[in-house]
């Protein structure tokens, strides 16, 4: 089964949302602080756009692997080249950010890093950041957390999805994966599993009314249970941290995957319209959006005075650091080839996946 038009469409539509809200929540936080009624509604919708980037990562992996399963060391190089082609460049850039931001104003430079900062890059860069009651990425880029789930549930996913019979490598490389993402990066697995069987689960012949009652009726609790209170934990409780509402966020993410689930798919895959094909490009650049634009906030803060700002002013500030961020993800794109190339060649060594 293939995504049709409209499917795709509304994915796209989606992931940019997800991004611009998350990128917004961090501009009213650093730029505009001073308009709580912004910054509230935006500190709610954050959280909950990372958790549509779950369910849709998951609902996405559900379609590749049933699409175009092309065994697991062509599924690892997808998923490093995809993940590292944005991070390694936005983990050298934020080095960079945080060194200026440490000439221009070095004491503020100190809330930024929390110490141990070098600790803290390798960590993200390896993906451990989040790893059992870790919460150890570079304050610099809060983000950042998010990735490290999304890295350790491709892995565990993947090394069962593809298992092999009587391959002991593989099983041991699974269960260490789990023992290494540990209880937190478990909790949320859930989120991103109801998005993959929203694509692999198979379609029940309903007809169009009762579909439609069936979407409002997940819509409409959807919204209810958005604005109850969290559980069983307050986002950032320690040692859960970013997954403290996991309870909460379970039942978000079964929800939006119902609603993935309803998404119509086809039998005949379809070439996409030059203006979906566009608006896809755009969304594209969302990943790099999504990690780059909170150093660049900080950096671009440095130089401005906020007690000056207006809303503006606000809109220009913040539309220029989309705009640049954009930028850098239309350059990061276009290299993607050689992280394929890379990871090609490395996982071609490993004889035993």
């Amino acid at each position: 089964m293939y995504l049709a038009r409209s499917t795709s469409l509304i994915l796209d539509i989606l992931r940019l949302a997800a991004a611009l809200t998350v990128a917004y929540y961090h501009f009213f936080l650093l730029l505009f602080s001073k308009n709580n009624y912004f910054l509230e509604v935006f500190s709610d919708l954050a959280h909950f756009s990372v958790i549509i980037f779950f369910v849709l990562s998951g609902y996405l992996i559900g379609y590749t692997t049933t699409n175009n399963n092309r065994g697991l060391k062509k599924y690892l190089t997808a998923r490093f080249s995809r993940l590292y082609s944005v991070l390694f460049p936005v983990l050298i850039i934020m080095f960079i950010i945080e060194k200026i931001i440490g000439l221009i104003n070095y004491s503020s430079i100190a809330g930024l890093t929390r110490g141990m900062s070098i600790g803290r890059y390798i960590m993200s860069g390896m993906f451990l950041n989040e790893i059992w009651f870790f919460s150890a990425a570079p304050p610099l880029n809060a983000p950042l957390w998010s990735l490290s789930f999304e890295f350790w549930f491709y892995i565990i996913f993947g090394l069962w999805f593809f298992r092999q019979k009587n391959n002991w490598k593989l099983t041991a490389l699974f269960i260490l994966s789990i023992l290494i993402s540990g209880p937190k990066i478990l909790t949320m697995f859930p989120v991103w599993i109801f998005g993959m069987l929203a694509f692999k689960l198979p379609k029940i012949k309903i007809n169009e009314g009762r579909t439609l009652i069936i979407a409002i009726l997940s819509i409409v609790t959807l919204f209810v249970l958005f604005k109850m209170p969290a559980l069983p934990f307050e986002i950032g409780t320690k040692p859960m941290y970013f997954a403290g509402q996991f309870i909460k966020d379970w039942f978000l993410g079964l929800l939006l995957g119902t609603l993935f689930w309803l998404l119509p798919l086809i039998q005949i895959k379809q070439e996409s319209s030059p203006l979906i094909y566009r608006f896809r490009k755009l969304a594209d650049l969302t990943y790099t959006i999504y990690l780059i634009h909170l150093p660049l906030i900080y950096l671009f803060i440095q130089f401005i005075d906020l007690n000056k700002i207006n809303l503006v002013r606000f809109f220009i500030y913040s539309s220029l650091i989309i705009i640049i961020s954009g930028s850098l993800g239309y350059v990061l794109e276009s290299k993607r080839k050689f992280w394929n190339l890379l990871f090609e060649k490395l996982f071609s060594k490993l004889k035993f996946i």
